[in-house]
């Protein structure tokens, strides 16, 4: 097909993808209106997904019309085009007509082979109608805007791009010779309807070469093993083809001749699929099927083809940094020999059609540099090649997707790279048989399943969301100076298959990951599992926005390991508060985990308990969890039966005045009290509020030594008692005038070394009333000589700055090394002293010019290895107002040199 006009169908029940892709013929606005059977101007007032043919899903758009150029009165029109989402399905056809909720546009319909309308010529034949300022009226001089996503366009565009309504609607007239009728705009009121969403069918990658459906591909290629394509045998091609078995043939040879690339594709003759689905239907399952004839009459006018297939999530991996389904059907399916050009029907020129639509069916998007490949998105120039050629773009994209493997030890070289594996060496622990990381999985397992061969160490994050208000990317900053990072994310989106995605962190550097960009994440609550073959800290950074403005965060590291058994000392749940348990389980079983709230004195603790499933993740929310927790201070312990590790976050907000998460943090729980606990940030004062949050999980009261130290280093104790599985709030500014107005570090000690949980929460904006965010931190188990920090930012659109605490629990001033791990490296440090029991706040936009427009990480190295050091990281947005948002973390501690 000449475009990747990918359409991506996924079901909950086979978990496939179809991906098409198409070609669309180019025409004037007067030729689309002679194709037309109606025309219109109309304002869209409803847009639903529903099923469609087969395993299909059509997006129904309903449309008031404000005038129709074809002379028909009716007010209204249904529209139904191919792809959409619907129950945890998902089709995706670039180039498709796409509708939004509310926007004017301009369409020309057909009657549909089942009497349905719709687009003439895809998204060519439908416009938006764009008016710089008013309101929309059935006359004037609105500009017509047309996007056909990423099909393929075949000859000139004649049409000025800035045209008008008027001048449409003189075209229209002319051809039609029609009188318009015209109703009056309607005003749509937004609903919650389930509104059909397109992505991107082609993934952009390095080099001038794209991927279908953003990334799918035969994982036979991996095992040497063939993949067959045959002719459909219940329909005929073009006389002007030729011979067509031997043109398929000689397509086929195009993509398995370079020696550059290991994919292998045999023509198997005839096949007849019968009644079946010439596109994925049972009878060429694991094969591929080139059809003439649109068999279903599916394909569209002013469409020529359609290639792609479809594809298993499930049997996805990672390659050359990408994550990739897995084909399961190819196809190819030209139109009706009638609906093909005289040019197009060349022998020459149907043989480059073939040919760069079976480059669709190996998982080939568009090249859009040069004429000279045949994946370029436009068919035929001169200088395109001639079967079974390629073009430079072409191998380049074919190499990727499909590597070759030098050493013979089937592990293709790409893939050894990406995993720090030797590509030249089949022997020990990189051949096939090699299992570095010890888990049981050789390496040829480890390349069928799409898992990190050297996966020696494994962090877990339980929260995590994407949608159109939440936005989560990962920080992973690499510490070593001899070493790249070769890091693997499995992403646990609810309810669908995990995903996978490649990244390789350059020594002294930092990478940022942006999961709502990743295939198959968009609007789905997730886990994280980040695997790593040396040590990385790996930060999640959750962001909320309002009409673009980000006013909201929380932050958090990358918990060590699973845990039966977790603690949280921080939550509320009255006055506006919301209040979410995160529960990780990494089992390949259900488990049941014991819930036991604690709440102030002398109210009793609550106990519940619930189910997560296998491999999967599960939100509490405590506010309904039991009536008893509707309005209330908390804190909780969590003990998982049968002692099974699960991994356990909190996440808290604050709504008001009808602004959903005003405010709010999270934090990873803890796994076990401890004897003490230290906190670098804290600030008190007229505008920010501090708590130390006390839990005593036990049967015995605990007492606690707060130490509370200003920034000079001078410091004040207090005790505190905490009954038996209870909690306290400390409210630091109002502990002593000393702390009332300072920056603030804190140490918890449990008296006669009892054990218990504290956490430190910082409001911001003045007074409870005025609070705009938050953020919260357990504090460190004890100081250490080496810390690293990630997800820093500086600049950019949102104003962002970023803090690193330095706190100091020498008795003497302690020397340390800040080193600076941008994204991209380029790593820079510098010296610096804090005071002896005291803090340093380190500005890192003053202190570290070069980090201004970046994202980066943060080594921070005690002079003498001295372990006496506590560091967090905070990072705020200030882009319509001071701190609008904010979050921080406890940094990582790394083993000494």
């Amino acid at each position: 097909m000449f475009d990747a006009r990918a359409c991506a169908f996924v079901t909950v029940f086979l978990l496939a993808r179809p991906l098409e892709a198409s070609t669309i013929v180019a025409r004037s606005d007067g030729e689309l209106v002679a194709m037309s059977d109606r025309v219109v101007h109309a304002r869209v007032v409803e847009v639903h997904a529903e099923p469609g043919p087969g395993q299909t899903i059509v997006t129904v758009a309903r449309l008031h019309v404000i005038e129709d150029f074809t002379g028909d009165p009716a007010p209204e029109v249904t529209v139904r085009e191919f792809g959409g989402r619907l129950a945890g399905r998902v089709m995706h056809v670039s180039g498709a007509a796409t509708y939004e909720l509310g926007a004017e546009v301009l369409v020309c319909l057909e009657r549909g082979r089942t009497g349905y309308w719709r687009s003439v010529a895809m998204g060519y034949s439908r416009f938006r109608v764009v008016r710089p300022q008013g309101p929309a009226v059935a006359s004037g001089n609105g500009r017509l805007s047309r996007s056909t996503g990423e099909a393929a366009v075949i000859g000139p565009v004649t049409d000025r791009g800035d045209r008008d309504l008027d001048e449409f609607r003189r075209v229209a007239g002319a051809v039609t010779g029609a009188r318009s009728i015209r109703h009056p705009d309607v005003a749509v009121v937004p609903r919650d309807v389930a509104v059909s969403g397109t992505v991107a069918a082609a993934t952009p990658v390095s080099g001038n070469f794209t991927l279908l459906a953003g990334g799918v591909r035969w994982n036979e290629a991996d095992l040497q093993q063939p993949v067959s394509w045959f002719r459909n045998a219940d329909t005929a091609p073009p006389a002007e083809i030729g011979d067509a078995d031997a043109a398929i043939a000689l397509a086929l040879e195009a993509w398995t001749a370079p020696p550059t690339a290991s994919i292998t594709l045999t023509y198997g003759g005839l096949l007849s699929p019968g009644a079946g689905d010439p596109y994925c239907g049972a009878a060429h399952a694991g094969a591929g099927l080139v059809s003439f004839e649109d068999p279903t009459s599916e394909i569209p006018s002013g469409t020529l083809a359609l290639g792609g297939g479809c594809a298993d999530a499930f049997g996805g991996k990672v390659v050359n940094g990408t994550q990739f389904d897995r084909f399961t059907h190819g196809f190819v399916v030209l139109n009706n020999a009638a609906s093909l050009s005289t040019t197009i029907r060349s022998a020459l020129n149907l043989r480059r059609v073939i040919e760069h639509e079976i480059g669709h069916g190996v998982g080939l998007g568009h090249s859009s540099i040069a004429t000279t490949n045949i994946m370029y998105p436009s068919c035929c120039a001169a200088n395109a090649p001639v079967p079974p050629a390629l073009g430079a773009d072409d191998l380049e994209g074919l190499a990727f997707i499909y590597p070759p493997d030098v050493d013979q030890d089937t592990l293709p070289d790409a893939w050894e790279v990406q995993w720090g594996l030797d590509p030249a060496s089949g022997a020990g622990h990189d051949g096939a048989g090699g299992d570095p990381d010890g888990d049981g999985a050789t390496n040829a397992d480890e390349l069928a399943n799409g898992t990190h061969p050297r996966g020696f160490h494994r962090r877990y994050f339980a929260e995590g969301a994407t949608s159109a208000f939440f936005e989560t990317a990962l920080g992973l900053a690499n510490p070593h100076d001899d070493a790249s990072a070769h890091v693997l994310l499995t992403l646990w989106p609810a309810a669908r298959p995990h995903v996978r995605h490649a990244v390789i962190v350059a020594p002294l550097a930092h990478a940022r990951v942006v999961v709502n960009e990743i295939a198959g994440m968009a609007g789905t609550a997730f886990s994280t599992v980040v695997e790593s073959d040396v040590e990385v800290a790996a930060v999640r950074m959750l962001t909320w926005n309002r009409a673009g403005e980000r006013y909201g965060a929380h932050a958090e590291r990358a918990t060590h390991a699973p845990s039966p058994t977790w603690f949280f000392a921080e939550g509320a749940t009255h006055s506006g508060f919301a209040l979410f348990y995160l529960l990780q389980n990494p089992n390949a079983f259900e488990v049941d985990v014991d819930i036991t709230y604690l709440r102030p004195p002398p109210l009793s603790p609550v106990t519940r308990t619930h189910q997560v499933g296998a491999l999967a993740r599960s939100t509490v929310w405590v506010n309904f969890d039991d009536t008893q927790l509707s309005a209330t201070d908390v804190s909780a312990s969590l003990v998982v039966r049968g002692n099974h590790p699960i991994v356990a976050e909190r996440a808290m907000y604050l709504d008001r005045d009808g602004v959903t998460f005003e405010a709010g943090h999270a934090s990873a729980g803890a796994p076990a009290p401890a004897a003490a606990w230290h906190f670098a940030e804290g600030r008190t004062g007229a505008w920010f509020d501090e708590y130390l949050l006390l839990a005593n999980p036990s049967s015995q009261a605990v007492e606690a030594d707060v130490s509370l130290a200003s920034a000079d280093g001078a410091r004040l104790e207090r005790r505190v008692s905490i009954p038996a599985q209870s909690r306290v709030s400390l409210d630091v500014e109002h502990v002593d005038a000393a702390v009332a107005d300072a920056d603030v570090t804190a140490i918890v000690r449990g008296r006669n070394g009892a054990m218990l949980v504290a956490e430190r929460a910082l409001w911001w904006g003045g007074s409870f009333a005025e609070w705009i965010e938050a953020h919260a931190s357990f504090g460190a188990t004890m100081p250490a000589a080496r810390w690293l920090c990630a997800a820093g930012e500086v600049g950019g659109s949102a104003a962002a700055d970023t803090f690193v605490l330095v706190a100091n629990g020498a008795i003497a001033p302690r020397e340390f090394r800040v080193t600076l791990l941008p994204e991209g490296g380029g790593a820079v440090d510098a010296p610096f002293t804090v005071v002896a029991g005291g803090r340093l706040t380190i500005d890192m936009r003053q202190a570290f010019p070069g980090s201004i427009g970046r994202h980066f990480g943060v080594l921070v190295e005690s002079a003498g290895a001295a372990p006496d050091l506590v560091v967090e990281q905070s990072t705020y947005w200030s882009a319509s107002a001071l701190f609008r948002a904010g979050a921080n973390h406890g940094c990582v501690v790394l083993p000494s040199p």
